[in-house]
């Protein structure tokens, strides 16, 4: 049997030779126990531990991260410059103008000559912020954080410096790593010279707490990464360990970086009592950024030409509503149908990508994405990107105009789960993930979230006797007769087959139940035929798909709206459509059906894939008029109110250029 002193010395040599293929620092790595290091008179960790040098060579660096996310020629603040070594290269490669702050004498002596302004002493003393007074593209808060009483305020007071479009950049130690971990489980918290537990640390930070703080101190993160070291005895490839370190970041990500920017501007006084904002857009006493006209770019896979549905029904609301308001937007999505690359509908542009499957994600897709965005983005002016259902993928990384506010719109947590590791990607390079509800904000609660719901034109769903009658007379409904309505694409997951079975048992009950079905699909013709053969006495209208300016015929006609969906959707549009009509909802709670539909107030909801309790309550409200006509008047009062496309893409507008949420 090996001697395990051999074995032991075999893995740390391979485990070495590994990590210089890998270009891995092992300064970066979790500390093991090794000599004590030199300490100042004072106590202090001596100034050489914190010397050192920026290679670009040794890319699993948090310094090389930082320094390759600094742009050339800007303005810098480094706290905690240290020796200078960092400001030293800034300054000598990439141009830039930097100013220094560290409170050690030793070590600012040595950084006088590599910073263009020096201030020494503590960053934490009020007046010391106040020397640091000027507008800065980038702040740079590098291993500083964790060893501040109160980081919070520091942020938060020198993001006040930052110019418009700066940026602050921070690596923060993670104390959730898997060493430290280990350590706990071993019931050992030993403090040590440097590392996760370097003893002059003074707060301790997971991905999740160091996310919140920049929330706390008004930056949005914008683009996250970090630093990663995996464990001898399981020292993965070298071309699997970013993707595995980006899987489970709080367990292999050694350190954080961080890159924020500001959502609470500077304001300074403006005549009539408003104020000014860095970019000059003027405040409101109250605060709030007024309305002015913005370029945004709307990424998504399917739009109105590719078919008919909630995502393709929302773009074309989005663009009727951003061009009412006075906004650009440019549509990026998959090829059309007939070929043509580009063409003006809803008030929008619309641009066609040749060479990607029309409505549907592929590799082509993300690439022919990314390289359009670097090619017309800056031409463009766009200044932000509202991504729908995963569609921006191919823009994560991407450093050019309009992506650094990169805003993601998931309609469902399917989306999210279709597209993995996709999805959570561009999940984390978003500034902003907007959930349509409550139940998709909870799922997604890891992320920055800011809950925005689905909208309609609601006036499209006004009271139209004449249609009503029209409609009723053609299929064969008398007027005393209640008529449920169930619209949607006709496949098991709608669960259309689930509510003509109970609309079968309501009916047994209360012969005055008629049903009428609104959309194609798969099992349109099996699921009609089916029912006709089961259930005789139901009297049933299959009508087919139909265009959407028709469907408002059929809400007018109906008296309820059924939704028997076993899909877990963020929120179906067609429920917001029903509250607009007036009509009472039954609904099973699936997704985010629950965040539509206010139980016993708008409707009732009940337990998925429950028939019995579904027919039990379409047989309720079947039986009493009144009880229909009042939560229809609440429904359509919550439609004017939450879901109105005026009010809600108004929100969205002022979310996406930089209000807070």
């Amino acid at each position: 049997m090996p001697d395990p002193r051999a074995r032991r010395a075999w893995r740390a040599r391979a485990g070495a030779r590994a990590r210089r293929r890998a270009g891995v620092d092992p300064a970066q790595l979790p500390p093991h126990p090794r000599p004590p290091r030199a300490r100042a008179a004072d106590g202090g960790v001596s100034v050489t531990v914190y010397d050192g040098a920026i290679d670009l060579s040794m890319a699993n660096n948090s310094r090389t991260r930082l320094v390759r996310w600094i742009p050339a020629k800007s303005r810098v603040l480094e706290v905690g410059c240290a020796t200078g070594f960092m400001a030293e290269y800034l300054t000598r490669r990439l141009a830039c103008r930097v100013t220094g702050v560290e409170r050690d004498p030793e070590a600012a002596r040595i950084a006088t000559g590599r910073c263009e302004r020096l201030i020494v002493g503590d960053v934490e003393e009020p007046d010391l912020i106040a020397r640091c007074a000027g507008e800065y593209d980038t702040i740079v808060f590098a291993d500083v954080l964790e060893h501040l009483r109160d980081p919070e305020v520091v942020l938060r007071s020198l993001a006040r410096y930052l110019a418009p479009g700066g940026r602050v950049l921070a690596s923060i130690p993670n104390v959730a790593h898997w060493s430290i971990r280990w350590r706990l489980l071993a019931g050992r918290w030993n403090y040590q010279d440097r590392g996760i537990l370097d003893r002059s640390h003074l707060r301790f930070f997971t991905r999740r707490s160091a996310h919140a703080l920049f929330a706390r101190a008004g930056l949005t993160v914008t683009r996250a990464t970090g630093v990663y070291g995996f464990p001898r005895v399981f020292y993965p490839p070298e071309t699997a360990q970013p993707w595995l370190a980006s899987t489970l970041p709080g367990v292999f990500m050694i350190q954080f970086i961080l890159e924020g920017a500001g959502t609470r501007a500077i304001a300074t006084p403006a005549p009539g009592g408003a104020t000014t904002a860095p970019g000059g857009a003027a405040r409101a006493p109250g605060g709030r950024v007024p309305l002015t006209a913005v370029t945004i770019c709307l990424v998504a896979r399917r739009v109105w030409t590719h078919g008919l549905g909630g995502m393709e029904e929302h773009c074309r609301n989005l663009a009727i509503e951003l061009g009412r308001q006075g906004h650009t937007l440019h549509v990026l999505t998959t090829a059309h149908l007939d070929g043509r690359s580009r063409e003006e509908a809803y008030g929008a542009t619309v641009h066609y990508l040749h060479g990607t499957p029309p409505g549907d994600y592929s590799s082509a897709w993300w690439r022919e994405s990314r390289l359009w965005a670097c090619e017309h983005f800056e031409r463009l002016g766009v200044d932000a990107v509202l991504s729908m259902s995963m569609a921006a993928y191919g823009l994560v990384g991407h450093a050019g105009p309009g992506v650094r506010r990169l805003v993601e719109f998931p309609r469902s947590m399917l989306s999210v789960l279709a597209t993995l590791p996709k999805g959570r990607a561009l999940l984390r390079a978003s500034e902003l993930v907007l959930p349509v509800s409550r139940e998709l904000e909870r799922q997604l609660r890891g992320y920055r979230v800011c809950r925005v719901p689905n909208f309609i034109e609601t006036s499209e769903f006004a009271e139209n006797p004449p249609a009503r009658a029209e409609v009723r007379a053609r299929l064969g409904f008398a007027d005393q007769d209640c008529v449920a309505l169930m619209v949607g694409t006709l496949t098991r997951q709608k669960g259309i087959h689930l509510g003509l079975r109970a609309c079968a048992a309501a009916a047994r009950v209360d012969p005055a139940l008629a049903v009428i079905v609104v959309g194609g699909g798969p099992e349109a013709a099996p699921l009609e035929a089916a029912t006709r053969r089961q259930a005789p006495h139901l009297r049933v209208a299959f009508v087919g798909a139909r265009p959407h300016a028709d469907v408002a015929r059929f809400y007018a006609a109906a008296d309820m709206f059924l939704l028997p969906s076993l899909r877990q959707e963020g929120l179906p549009t067609t429920l917001l459509e029903a509250m607009a009509s007036r009509l009472p909802i039954v609904a099973m709670r699936a997704g985010g059906a629950p965040s539509g539909v206010t139980h016993g107030e708008t409707g009732l909801l009940v337990p998925l894939g429950d028939v019995r309790a579904f027919a039990d309550a379409l047989g309720a409200l079947v039986a009493d008029p009144d009880r229909r006509r009042t939560m229809g008047r609440a429904g359509y009062a919550r439609a004017l109110t939450e879901f109105d496309q005026a009010v809600v893409v108004r929100r969205l507008v002022d979310i996406m250029k930089g209000a807070p949420c």
